[in-house]
């Protein structure tokens, strides 16, 4: 924080953003704490650069995706799908986005970046900018690995980019876990875990997402008993598995797993938890320009439209749900929207609502 401060203060705001940037990456990958992600996202705050800078914007999300989420979000809404013809930008638009939880804004920018990578054949680059949109996909509903991920992991792979052809064949393996093709899940996120442990700066996030592509697979594989234990570990702040912000992808996972398992009570304890989390964290009940999360029903009972959490916004939603069977080959699969942790609380007959004030039977 010292250079980068020092930087800003000789006038150098790029070479401060610079820092800046790699240290919020770190942050992403494994949490130092909250003391730290303050300290980033003030230096950031100091940098004499215009509102709603790219640079400016990645930081903060990268450091502090729940405190941020309002202003990055509201900075992006104002930037155009092609960052205004500027395919650098657009990757940290991408950034910025993805780490927000604003996916449909996120692949946009990152597809552009894509395309400008691709032809100046910058491929370290390019394998990053794809690992980051295969998950903007996975959260959009898209589980077509061809799409970016499988390019991704290949691309990593020649690269020397461990961490990023991890990210991808975790990518890859939820892809697949939702498609059926369960025998290359358990080696594609064995190799990820492996690079996680061998990448102290990168494990948690690693470990993080290599948890929930294993619950996805139990569920896929209808065993909610052994899903909700790989889920559940993504939640304990002691465990090597914990990620502050990729947490709440697992949430509608967790929610599945919970219910049919007769966990329902601690299901709603944690996203009670969660939802005070972020409410403390600044981050608004409603997303700007985002979408609504919708519920796929329990057996038996319609489909209804889910309210916003508090804790959606600002934050990786609940990630997509899985699917009965894949598409033709070469096709994206669409799966039904996410079921929101909202389920639990219907479930269980209770609200998911402010602590102390009950809400008025009816409703939603």
């Amino acid at each position: 924080m010292a250079l980068a401060r020092r930087a800003a203060s000789e006038a150098d705001p790029d070479l401060a953003m610079q820092l800046l940037f790699g240290a919020s990456r770190r942050v992403w990958w494994r949490d130092p704490g909250d003391e730290v992600r303050r300290d980033i996202v003030r230096a950031a705050e100091a940098v004499p650069l215009p509102d709603g800078d790219p640079r400016v914007l990645a930081v903060l999300a990268l450091a502090e995706s729940l405190g941020s989420s309002p202003t990055v979000m509201a900075s992006l809404a104002r930037w155009p799908a092609d960052a205004g013809g500027r395919p650098d930008l657009a990757g940290l638009l991408g950034i910025a986005a993805f780490c927000v939880g604003d996916h449909e804004r996120a692949e946009g920018y990152l597809s552009t970046a894509v395309v400008e990578l691709r032809a100046q054949g910058r491929l370290s680059l390019l394998a990053e900018v794809l690992a980051l949109r295969s998950w903007a996909e996975l959260n959009l509903g898209v589980f077509d690995a061809a799409r970016s991920a499988d390019e991704a992991m290949r691309l990593g792979d020649e690269t020397g980019q461990a961490v990023w052809g991890a990210t991808a064949r975790i990518a890859v393996a939820v892809a697949d876990a939702v498609g059926g093709g369960s025998d290359s899940v358990h080696r594609l996120l064995a190799e990820a875990e492996q690079t996680a442990m061998s990448t102290p700066n990168a494990s948690s996030s690693l470990l993080s997402a290599v948890q929930l592509a294993r619950g996805v697979a139990e569920l896929g594989v209808d065993h909610p008993e052994q899903a909700y234990a790989e889920l559940r570990r993504v939640f304990v702040p002691t465990d090597p598995a914990y990620q502050q912000i990729q947490q709440f992808w697992a949430l509608g996972y967790l929610a599945d797993a919970a219910v049919p398992t007769g966990r329902r009570d601690e299901a709603i304890a944690l996203v009670d938890s969660l939802a005070g989390v972020a409410r403390r964290r600044g981050v608004r009940q409603s997303r700007p320009g985002g979408r609504r999360i919708r519920r796929r029903a329990l057996p038996g009972r319609p489909r209804r439209r889910c309210e916003p959490l508090p804790v959606a916004p600002g934050a990786p939603p609940a990630g997509p749900r899985r699917v009965a069977a894949p598409a033709a080959p070469g096709h994206g699969v669409e799966g039904p929207a996410p079921r929101c942790p909202r389920d639990v609380h219907r479930a269980a007959g209770t609200r998911l609502g402010r602590p102390g004030r009950p809400r008025a039977e009816g409703h939603r």
